[in-house]
């Protein structure tokens, strides 16, 4: 909201500003003539080590720009790799518990076919032992259909078959003709009659003589009642049915899951790769399995780099009994790392436009500051400029107008400066300021700066007035507000004098029109009435409608009044009344010329009621509704 105090700040902030030129005239005027040949070059450089001081501090302040933009940018890169640090630890945990979940569950059900395996071998050594001793031939078809059966009951199993003391093959799958091959020279075989016991062999990995399967064998030895050798009794598992069970496992496409034997040669994985790393009973391992294994752990998590198949992984470690088996299951570091490698992908690129946006704002400031410097040397080269060609210019008319117009060109560029950083603080563009209040001043130093734009982009309309043209930006608004605002401008001009304003806010008077043009238009006439008013008066604004299309409003004072022969003049630029009580006020003639204006461009007519002592009425007229803005070309 604009306040009061921020509006009479914004308008003693106007008048001081032509008072300090004036001021600086004057000693200029003063010190040039009293001024000796020798005390001018020491007056210049005294001027010039001036503005080498002026001009380091611009430098200073894009100093501390770009410092300030390093380190809002170091912040977020910090901020964005903490985010990505914990957001792969993140991901790292997952695929620890993942990969130890799958190993549980395979190992479980490596395991469980083992266990099914054994429990059948064990039936079946007490099967034929009770038919041994009750004197039945083992090689009848009572024995071969319960082998038929066994096979039937486990599916994974390749083969249940049945071996006498000299290892030839005597019951299970197989054709006839395999009937009596000779199995002695098996390692299973020869454990099994060494040893003379009933114990479980698991074989080493190994090629079937019958089917031609790579395999893993079980076995069991039985006996006669007298508990010598009878033979042996072995279930096969071919790698093939491993190799199936791990495919139905999703370990992505750089996961693996590996079965090895104690030894670590390989029985089988999945998924399966050509080359010495995917071969066959082959024991190339990554030195982390080698270290585990060699520890005898049972379970174990691990990461491996250098892999057989150079896939970086989060690997899980069991050991399968019986058989001392060896399972690793991994998932690759690309696969459970891809989301993360987005997020990194996305946050890189957030972060890299959060800079290049930076770096630009930062070159926007730095441009404005220098603008803002620059603008302030060339105002006050200017200004010097001024003062010197004013003993040779040849109309007093002539300079003040030149001097009007490119100062009120030059106070453009700064001011553009003052509305965009207002606007910063106002928009908390870098950051939140702290307190509402300060976004509240930083509120009205916009409003007031863009008034001020406006009005000083007038003022160079009319000093230019062959080339200027106008056109006016029609809006919904209501009078109350604007003519609320003027008040608020002038309040302490007014108070300084004892003058009263009377003014009662009315229902909505919604119109159509520029509302910076009437702000300027009730201020500025505002400000006359106050300026020849004296002190004690009071001045009294009132609105009606006077047809339904069209708003009036008047603002009358208890001023001196003007002659009626010149009420026609007061509308032109830079006419001002000869009397002695207005030769004693400030200003140039230009408040009611750009009033006159302004008005016309929204259709509207201003005139004046007065006479001498009886004080000044000026009464507007504006239509409420618009057309298309034409074009105004104000005339001298």
């Amino acid at each position: 909201m604009f306040s009061r105090n921020s509006a009479e700040s914004l308008g003693n902030g106007i008048f001081t500003d032509f008072a300090y030129i004036d001021t600086v005239k004057n000693y200029a005027t003063l010190s040039d003539a009293s001024a000796t040949p020798d005390d001018r070059p020491l007056r210049k450089a005294t001027d010039a080590n001036r503005d080498r001081k002026s001009r380091r501090w611009p430098v200073a302040k894009m100093a501390a720009v770009a410092a300030f933009a390093v380190v809002v940018n170091a912040g977020v890169w910090l901020g964005a790799w903490a985010f990505l640090a914990e957001s792969r630890r993140h991901f790292e945990e997952q695929a620890v518990v993942t990969t130890r979940n799958l190993s549980a569950v395979t190992a479980e059900a490596i395991r469980g076919i083992l266990m099914r395996m054994d429990l059948e071998l064990t039936n079946t050594v007490e099967f034929l032992e009770l038919e041994i001793a009750d004197g039945r031939d083992i090689g009848t078809g009572r024995v071969r259909d319960h082998f038929q059966a066994l096979n039937m009951r486990i599916p994974e199993a390749d083969a249940f078959r049945v071996f006498d003391a000299s290892g030839l093959f005597i019951a299970g799958p197989g054709t006839d003709a395999d009937i009596g091959m000779d199995f002695s020279d098996r390692e299973w075989f020869r454990r099994q009659k060494a040893n003379n016991s009933d114990g479980l062999v698991v074989s080493e990995p190994l090629v079937g003589r019958l089917n031609r399967k790579r395999l893993v064998s079980l076995s069991r030895g039985f006996r006669y009642p007298d508990g010598s050798f009878a033979g042996v009794v072995s279930a096969s598992l071919a790698v093939d049915t491993i190799t199936d069970l791990f495919s139905r496992f999703e370990t992505g496409p750089y996961g693996i899951v590996v079965l090895r034997t104690k030894d670590l040669e390989l029985l089988t994985r999945w998924p399966k790769i050509d080359g010495p790393a995917g071969a066959y009973r082959n024991a190339s391992v990554s030195p982390e399995l080698r270290t585990l294994v060699d520890s005898d752990v049972t379970q174990a998590i691990f990461h491996s780099t250098r892999t057989a198949d150079a896939v970086e992984r989060t690997d899980a470690l069991r050991r399968i009994d019986p058989g001392g088996f060896v399972l690793v299951v991994g998932l690759g570091s690309r696969d459970y790392l891809a989301p993360w490698a987005e997020e990194r992908s996305r946050a890189f690129a957030l972060c890299g436009v959060f800079t290049l946006l930076t770096m630009l704002g930062s070159i926007g400031i730095a441009t404005l500051i220098v603008r803002a410097d620059a603008a302030a040397h060339d105002l006050r080269d200017l200004g010097q400029r001024y003062l010197l060609e004013k003993f040779d210019a040849e109309s007093a008319s002539r300079s003040k107008t030149e001097f009007l117009a490119n100062m009120s060109h030059e106070l453009r560029t700064p001011l553009n400066a003052i509305v965009g950083f207002a606007e910063v603080l106002q928009r908390q563009l870098l950051g939140p300021i702290g307190k509402p209040k300060y976004v509240e001043y930083a509120s009205d130093i916009v409003q007031s700066a863009r008034h001020l734009h406006a009005l000083l982009s007038s003022i160079l309309d009319l000093s230019r007035m062959d080339i200027a043209t106008y056109r006016p930006d029609f809006r919904a608004c209501d009078l109350n507000d604007i003519v609320e605002f003027s008040i608020l401008l002038v309040g302490d001009r007014a108070a300084r004098k004892n003058i009263g304003i009377s003014w009662t806010r009315a229902e909505p008077l919604p119109l159509q029109a520029d509302e910076v043009a009437l702000r300027q238009v009730v201020t500025n006439l505002l400000t006359n009435s106050i300026k020849y008013s004296s002190a004690g008066c009071h001045i009294r604004i009132a609105v009606r409608h006077p047809t339904a299309g069209a708003i009036e409003f008047a603002i009358a004072d208890d001023g001196a009044g003007i002659d009626p022969e010149n009420l026609k003049k007061i509308f032109q630029p830079f006419w001002r009344e000869g009397g002695e009580a207005t030769r004693r006020q400030e200003g140039v003639g230009l408040g009611l010329a750009i009033c006159h204006h302004l008005i016309e461009m929204h259709g509207g007519t201003i005139r004046a009621e007065s006479a001498p002592g009886k004080g000044t009425q000026m009464i507007v007229t504006l239509p409420i509704e618009q057309g298309e803005a034409i074009p105004h070309r104000a005339a001298s």
